[in-house]
């Protein structure tokens, strides 16, 4: 890192941009993660449940500078998506119509992973793997668990990027703050890259955050051409908008958010009408002044068709002690029953892990 570091210096002073710089920064874990039924997301009919081996490394790269006339602007990528961050990876339908999942789009003139923006006195502006306006402004609850366990703590908006060669897609973001009030918006083209490929599924997003005497409360709305399912995150092209709010505090030094989301998806054929499904969750976390942390949240989702009403429900538990220097051991239990978008039943699968996650 030194040696980057120092690189970077030298190569600003010998060019003059004394306002540029480069920083890297990585992450990394290793631990043990269960699970009890592999074949949750799988097309597989038997139930099997095993241990596996969890590790990963990152290194990130953020990239800043700032204009003569004061302009800010920056790029960020991690070296594991430096090749989708150059142009789209997607594994996708060929061109004669056929699956093929060899099939790669290369002439993508926007990246799929990484960040690049601009910022100045009128706001923000972000485009690649955002989050859409409405997320920013509702967020998630507490992520569990050192490896995140399918990051079920996350609802499911639409016009976000997923981080799926189904649903990954370049977006654009808009920020503004004033007075304790946080304005977004987005755009994310669901298209395939820049190629004859077009799904026509595109989602707009808008979102407001606002904070007052220790209260933060979101607003947000979305309209897409790609359903996500909140819990198998699934999707489809059906024409879908939704609604929602927020509202988040501290008390005794416990953070306590809920979230609340309502969306209509449109003429789903199999349903033979619309469906209506409903996101609420509450979420907590504490950390001790001895640097042990507790974290949990429920979620339920309730699904309405025509024809009938089902449910999933998830539950989260985590804990974590801080080692000092950048490492921390965390584990979590993550249990989700009931039934998915289609009345599937979801068995009751539970997942776990515990590891070592460092930061450097």
């Amino acid at each position: 890192m030194k040696k980057v570091l120092f690189a970077t210096s030298a190569l600003v002073a010998f060019t003059g941009a004394a306002a540029a710089e480069v920083a890297v920064s990585g992450d990394a874990r290793i631990g043990m993660r269960y699970d009890s039924d592999l074949c949750a997301n799988a097309a597989c009919t038997t139930t099997d449940s095993a241990w596996n081996v969890v590790n990963r490394a990152r290194v990130k790269f953020t990239m800043t500078g700032t204009s003569d006339s004061g302009l800010e602007f920056g790029a960020e990528v991690r070296a594991e998506e430096a090749l989708r961050a150059r142009y789209g990876d997607q594994f996708t339908t060929a061109p004669d119509g056929t699956t093929n999942e060899t099939y790669r789009v290369r002439n993508s003139l926007s990246a799929d992973k990484g960040l690049v923006w601009v910022s100045g006195s009128y706001g923000k502006l972000t485009a690649g793997d955002i989050d859409s306006g409405m997320e920013n402004a509702l967020g998630d609850l507490p992520e569990i668990g050192m490896s995140g366990l399918d990051y079920l703590n996350e609802f499911g908006y639409s016009s976000s990027d997923f981080d799926d060669s189904v649903y990954s897609e370049a977006g654009l973001l808009y920020e503004y703050s004033f007075n304790g009030v946080k304005l977004f918006a987005s755009f994310m083209d669901q298209n395939i890259g820049y190629s004859a490929i077009d799904r026509d599924n595109n989602g707009y997003s808008l979102g407001a955050k606002y904070e007052m005497a220790g209260y933060e409360f979101g607003f947000g709305y979305e309209k897409s051409d790609f359903y996500i399912d909140p819990v198998g995150f699934d999707g489809g092209a059906y024409e879908n908008t939704s609604w929602g709010i927020s509202a988040a505090t501290v008390f005794n030094e416990v953070k306590v958010k809920g979230i609340y989301m309502t969306t209509t998806v449109e003429d789903i054929p199999t349903l033979t009408g619309d469906l209506d499904v409903d996101q609420f969750g509450v979420g907590a976390e504490y950390t001790m002044a001895n640097g042990v942390g507790l974290a949990g949240y429920w979620r339920r989702v309730a699904y309405d068709t025509p024809a009938d009403e089902f449910s999933a429900d998830v539950v989260g538990l985590g804990a974590s002690y801080d080692l000092g220097g950048g490492a921390t051991l965390k584990g979590g239990v993550v249990n989700v029953s009931g039934d998915d978008t289609l009345g599937e039943d979801l068995a009751d699968r539970t997942m776990a892990d515990f590891g070592l996650v460092f930061k450097f």
